[in-house]
């Protein structure tokens, strides 16, 4: 699988990669930013053909790849004339998790962060602090308020997503409620 993802990291393809073992259905379409054996960066595609966002999740939970096929066809079609943000990587230190939320701090992106493997959002909100072992959020409620903040260990983190449609809302919400 890693061979696949880092090959496809280099060609630019986008990949169906399915992640998710209780709906081995579900996937996600977009082209890999970043993989390593401990994490996988993707560029997100929504149904529509636009951008959703950036998502790290750890490379093991790729159960499945599929490429080309129907599906990429009607995607490519659905994606001519949309203007899709520019989203390069930025390298740098720690892992691929912890650049993207390096990546979200130097452009004000919200971040979503699972911990462990639980299925949910455990912490959202404005990163103010990645430090090797640790990292640090300003938490934001789905309001758009200020939540207190989270410091945490970057080896809890199991997946990380921002700047997607939720990220997006959230952050325009702060914006709104904070006279920005």
């Amino acid at each position: 699988m890693l061979r696949r993802l880092q090959q496809a990291m280099v060609t630019g393809e986008y990949l169906m990669l399915y992640m998710d073992p209780d709906d081995t259905g579900k996937f996600c379409y977009g082209r890999v930013l970043a993989a390593d054996e401990d994490f996988v960066a993707l560029y997100l595609i929504a149904p529509d053909g636009a951008y959703d966002g950036l998502l790290v999740k750890e490379t093991d939970s790729v159960q499945r790849i599929k490429f080309g096929g129907q599906y990429d066809a009607k995607m490519r079609k659905l994606m001519q004339g949309i203007q899709l943000p520019d989203r390069r990587w930025e390298a740098g230190c720690g892992s691929i998790a912890a650049q993207l939320l390096s990546m979200a701090a130097r452009h004000g992106w919200v971040a979503s962060v699972e911990f462990r493997d639980s299925g949910t959002n455990d912490a959202v909100g404005l990163v103010t602090a990645v430090n090797g072992e640790t990292a640090e959020l300003t938490l934001i409620d789905e309001y758009g308020y200020g939540d207190g903040a989270c410091l945490f260990r970057m080896d809890s983190v199991t997946q990380v997503a921002c700047d997607g449609g939720e990220e997006r809302a959230i952050r325009r919400l702060w914006q709104a409620n904070s006279g920005q």
